[in-house]
């Protein structure tokens, strides 16, 4: 560790911060035993400036105001100080009694909010190659606010459920265990080359998970999601087929991880299709002063800066996107939401990035997929719509 003299806590964040941007730009081994080098440091001064600290237990425990919110707070203090360890003392003492008497309202309003939007399985539907599932789920959107530009003011939608589909996966089994296990991410590390590969599944195999949902009646139009066209505007389609040249890169730009890939699907034997939406997949909730949770996912932004006033925001989008040859298929989701998790960034286009989460889609969405796709099985679900007739939500 370096000279703690010539070291404090201020300099080891800005010095931590440098580092995982390092990492980000070149994700080597040395540049990530770099960032656990700079943590191991930042813990050893934070128990050596903490540990006298009057405020704590007898015990001297940190974790009881070193949750997700608090240490988020916390750090803002320490990175407005000046580094000095009476000045730390006193920070941690002071947002020590506060985080006491939030905890108990936090957390029950956590387990409360958790319980309040578990989604409920539907249906499983399976690929011919038994490597990819699509879960049919009901879920529950929590209160939220609709802004209200022309008042100046806010609106409160109740909590409602909607339907959803979401991809599951499997990874290839290794060559030494011959095991294979449900995939987690989007972009993964491949076991046998180390290189970092989106999900694609062969086109045929695809087909056959799409043909094993419509049989299992998940695709028709009851399962849409009610909140498009009755409370956000439907589902904008992109096809790259319609599109000229410049468009299409336009585009392309704005949901490929590197100029290598950009470069693949320039070739004449790849399209796309993009679903553009502004409903939020995620909700997140503000931690007001009173401990209280509020939700502040909207209908058309995302709150991410909670003092920033409701007017100025951009809206959220969604792009859920079809990529497919006569081979093979790919659907990711791509966000203007910034401040959106787990992402992986853009090489060509810093205002979008890539949800590393498998994709997860409304039905509509996914029947606009389809209609490029499989456009045989897309007739059969037109048929199966009008024989259930008109659907009112």
């Amino acid at each position: 560790m370096k000279d703690k003299k010539q070291v404090n806590l201020k300099n080891i964040l800005e010095e931590f911060e440098m580092s995982v941007q390092t990492f980000i730009a070149a994700p080597s081994k040395p540049n990530l035993k770099q960032i656990i080098d700079v943590g191991n440091d930042y813990q050893d001064l934070w128990i050596e400036n903490f540990s006298n600290v009057s405020a704590l237990d007898e015990n001297g425990d940190f974790t009881q105001f070193l949750t997700k919110e608090s240490a988020f707070e916390l750090d803002k203090r320490v990175k407005n100080s000046s580094g000095d360890p009476s000045e730390m003392d006193a920070i941690a003492g002071e947002y020590l009694a506060e985080a006491d008497s939030r905890r108990p309202i936090i957390m029950a309003d956590r387990q409360r909010s958790m319980e309040m939007t578990k989604p409920e399985l539907i249906e499983t539907s399976i690929s011919k190659d038994k490597k990819t599932k699509l879960l049919t789920y009901k879920g529950v959107a929590p209160e939220i606010f609709s802004i209200n530009e022309a008042e100046g003011g806010n609106i409160m939608i109740p909590q409602q459920t909607y339907n959803y589909h979401a991809l599951r996966a499997i990874r290839p089994s290794k060559k030494t265990t011959n095991k294979e296990t449900n995939r987690r991410w989007y972009i993964e590390r491949n076991s046998e080359s180390e290189i970092r590969e989106p999900w694609w599944s062969e086109r045929d195999a695809f087909h056959g998970l799409l043909e094993d949902a419509a049989s299992k009646k998940v695709l028709d139009h009851t399962k849409n999601d009610s909140r498009l066209g009755r409370l956000v505007p439907e589902i904008r389609f992109i096809n790259s087929d319609e599109l000229e040249r410049a468009e299409q890169d336009s585009f392309l730009k704005t949901f490929t991880t590197s100029v290598e890939e950009f470069k693949k699907f320039q070739q004449p034997n790849f399209y796309f299709v993009i679903a553009e939406s502004v409903l939020p997949k995620k909700y997140k909730y503000k931690v007001l002063d009173d401990g209280s949770f509020e939700p502040h996912n909207s209908v058309i932004t995302s709150i991410d800066k909670f003092d920033q006033d409701f007017k100025n925001l951009e809206p959220q989008k969604w792009r859920d996107i079809m990529i497919y040859s006569p081979e093979a298929i790919t659907l990711r989701s791509v966000t203007n939401d910034l401040g959106h998790k787990p992402k992986v960034a853009i090489a060509t286009n810093d205002a979008w990035v890539i949800s590393n989460d498998m994709c997860m889609l409304s039905n509509q969405a996914l029947r606009g997929f389809i209609s490029k796709l499989h456009p045989e099985l897309d007739k059969e679900l037109n048929e199966q719509d009008k024989s259930i007739g008109a659907f009112e939500v």
